[in-house]
């Protein structure tokens, strides 16, 4: 047998992402995650992206046979779930608990609040929900 063993990455940021420490922003190039994505021989990889257009050169610049699940990250609810109708190449999106203040603002969602169930109306049937949930498989858990 010869076959190539499947290789998943499960969480990778493209982009700007804000983060917890420091509340400071994870900032990851196309072009890196591609010498990533690469290096590792993945095969398959679920990429978590703000900007479709950072994730169509990632996808571009990649051989077909790798399979990439891009998964919308939502920060600002009124501004990203609109952008989904352009970006057909998204099978889900990826929600955070609140997790502080970046330039000002919120980010993040409380999982058992309204906004949560406006996302949830909003997407098409099959659609991947990604509820990042920090790590705490605990029920009550909405990381706060």
């Amino acid at each position: 047998m010869s076959q190539k063993p499947l290789k998943l990455d499960i969480h990778l940021n493209l982009g700007d992402i804000p983060t917890t420490k420091r509340l400071t922003k994870l900032i990851e190039t196309p072009e890196n995650m591609i010498k990533y994505i690469l290096k590792y021989s993945l095969t398959h990889a679920l990429i978590l992206y703000r900007d479709i257009e950072e994730y169509r050169e990632v996808r571009n610049a990649l051989p077909s046979d790798i399979v990439l699940y891009p998964l919308k990250w939502i920060v600002n609810i009124d501004v990203e779930l609109p952008q989904l109708q352009n970006e057909p190449e998204a099978v889900g999106v990826c929600v955070h608990s609140h997790r502080g203040t970046v330039d000002g603002k919120e980010f993040g969602l409380d999982y058992s609040g309204r906004p949560i169930h406006k996302i949830f109306k909003a997407l098409p049937e099959n659609f991947i929900v990604c509820v990042h949930t920090q790590g705490v498989n605990s029920y009550r858990n909405i990381s706060k």
